[in-house]
């Protein structure tokens, strides 16, 4: 299993929004506070997280970015149902949703998210190769 990452929250409140471009430039939600009922008491964080994975392949250094979801009490430790928020938030999730999250991930990597990042000269990204899938249903879905 690779390395797991998560957004980390910015300042108060901690709710953070990341503007990216794909084929138009959108505002994401990297990082949202959940709320009790009568709007006084934030139960949890929900941080948008990856995985990688690193190989190599002809010479070539690749990472395999799997995009998934992260809860904390704090905005950086696990809280306790966190297994079962992400079962929930998951089960939401289209194959299309899942893709633009790699989509931005990669632009993450790809490019400096504030003006005051410092480069960082040891490695760097391009931009994620498209693969040609031909999927067919077997069960006519």
């Amino acid at each position: 299993m690779g390395k797991f990452f998560r957004f980390k929250p910015i300042g108060v409140p901690r709710e953070r929004k990341i503007t990216w471009k794909n084929k138009k430039t959108a505002t994401r939600t990297v990082v949202a506070e959940i709320w009790n009922n009568e709007k006084k008491q934030i139960l949890y964080f929900r941080q948008l997280s990856f995985r990688i994975q690193s190989f190599r392949s002809d010479e070539k250094w690749f990472i395999s970015i799997t995009p998934g979801w992260s809860f904390t009490y704090d905005g950086y430790s696990c809280c306790k149902q966190e297994s079962q928020l992400i079962a929930q938030k998951k089960n939401l999730e289209t194959n299309s949703a899942v893709y633009q999250h790699f989509m931005f991930i990669s632009f993450c990597l790809s490019n400096k998210l504030e003006d005051n990042e410092s480069e960082y000269k040891y490695i760097s990204f391009s931009s994620p190769f498209d693969l040609k899938l031909n999927y067919t249903p077997q069960h006519g879905y």
